[in-house]
């Protein structure tokens, strides 16, 4: 009886791959790729940075810089779904590029303003504490940053019609040659002696720029929409699935910030955050697959797929990252050769680098979970959930920090202890609001 429940689950998850096929692959590496993107330019700019005359402060200072109109062009976080849910037709999609029209508008706007006024100097002195050459190139790299932001905020829009119309060979197109643009831009530009930041960010403005000249190309020629066309909504319908998107996208930020200030009251702490730090980073680029799930499940919602078949993709996508991440965690071979000779941890780093990514190497399924059910609720257009969703994720983790740092022997187990409460409570609690609205995808689609 157990030999033909377990043949008949395996001939059901066997059957909704193949009904996927290689659809979810080739939506879900472009889109994890274009989120990770800023991931994969950032060595690659630091070692140019690096040859600069003064390459601590041309680092710190474009990193500071890149970091405030990052938060400025917060939109673009959340605009890859609003386009995704919305644009369904001809008529649906011209609404809502023109709501993305006035977000990046406004982005823009506020990035002009922190980069031609006072209000830029007074943010990097005052609120990053920066001074003397640090300050100096962080300044001068604002004003290149300020185009960065409307053309980030369209870039995710364009990659959105391309992931609902299966046009990611376009997508491959773009981040290569934005790649590409920004490396060789900013190298051009250092060898003409350009302050270094500067130099930095008007690559990253210029990468971006020429992507989003390829994606408005691709867009120009035309697609056919796939499944029915929904009515088209109105701007306030827009705003209303938009704003708690946009909010539940700052909630996350302050995870390091309190991870940080819990281990810098626990032992070692100085070897703890750096071990976590590295943990943490293997972890994230290991689990590089996973992380355009989202986009990529409301790309097949968007098709028609069923959501056990969706899901099945994206819990054998969870799967395959666990491999690697127990690979690296737990096989000695393997983590001497990530941690010790590649990242070049030794001693008491590595030891705490390593407990601490045995703890996190568990994670992929959960986050797996956790963007079937969060894709559930953008497809049905339910969008409050994700302010409760963060706010109970943030006080999971301040609930754990403070347990551990009563019983933690080192901290860098509070800030694995965190890092893992934290998300695993996002995926629980995600499923328990998402559970419904997956049940009403699963109706609609049987």
């Amino acid at each position: 009886m157990r030999d033909s429940a377990r043949k008949g689950v395996a001939a059901r998850v066997l059957g909704d791959l193949v009904r996927i096929g290689w659809r979810g692959p080739r939506l879900a590496l472009p889109a994890s790729v274009n989120l990770g993107i800023a991931g994969l330019l950032a060595p690659v700019i630091n070692a140019l940075l690096a040859r600069a005359s003064d390459p601590e402060a041309a680092i710190a200072g474009f990193a500071v810089a890149y970091g405030l109109m990052a938060l400025i062009a917060i939109p673009q976080l959340r605009i890859q779904q609003l386009t995704l849910v919305f644009a369904r037709s001809g008529p649906s999609l011209a609404k809502v590029r023109r709501f993305i029209s006035l977000l990046a508008l406004a982005s823009f706007s506020v990035g002009a303003l922190a980069a031609i006024s006072p209000l830029g100097g007074w943010l990097l002195a005052k609120g990053f504490g920066l001074s003397g050459a640090p300050l100096e190139q962080a300044s001068v790299a604002l004003a290149p940053l300020v185009a960065w932001i409307p053309l980030a905020c369209f870039r995710t829009h364009f990659h959105g019609i391309m992931l609902a119309t299966g046009r990611t060979g376009v997508m491959w197109s773009g981040i290569a040659i934005s790649l590409a643009a920004a490396v060789l831009s900013t190298a051009l530009l250092l060898y003409l002696d350009v302050p270094a930041a500067a130099a930095a960010a008007s690559g990253h403005s210029i990468g971006v720029a020429l992507e989003v000249l390829i994606l408005f190309a691709a867009d120009r020629s035309g697609y056919a929409w796939p499944g029915e066309a929904a009515a088209v909504p109105g701007y306030r319908e827009l705003a209303r699935f938009f704003g708690p998107l946009l909010v539940a996208a700052l909630l996350p930020s302050v995870t390091i910030p309190i991870l940080h200030a819990a281990m810098a009251r626990a032992p070692d702490p100085a070897t703890g955050i750096a071990a976590f730090t590295l943990a943490r980073s293997v972890v994230h680029l290991a689990t590089i697959p996973i992380w355009g799930l989202q986009p990529t499940l409301l790309a097949l919602f968007g098709r028609g797929t069923p959501p056990r078949a969706a899901a099945t993709f994206a819990y054998a996508m969870g799967l395959g990252a666990l491999a690697i991440t127990l690979a690296i965690s737990y096989l000695g071979p393997v983590n001497d050769l990530v941690l010790g000779q590649l990242l070049g941890a030794a001693g008491a780093l590595a030891v705490q680098g390593q407990a601490a990514m045995m703890l996190l190497a568990l994670l992929p399924p959960l986050m797996a979970m956790e963007q079937v059910y969060s894709s559930a609720l953008l497809a049905c257009r339910r969008a409050n959930p994700f302010i409760w969703i963060n706010l109970l994720r943030l006080a999971i983790l301040i609930l754990t920090v403070a347990a551990a740092l009563l019983v933690a022997p080192q901290a860098v187990w509070v800030g694995a202890a965190g890092e893992f409460a934290g998300l695993m409570g996002e995926a629980l609690v995600t499923m328990g609001f998402g559970r419904s609205s997956y049940r009403q995808l699963a109706e609609a689609a049987s």
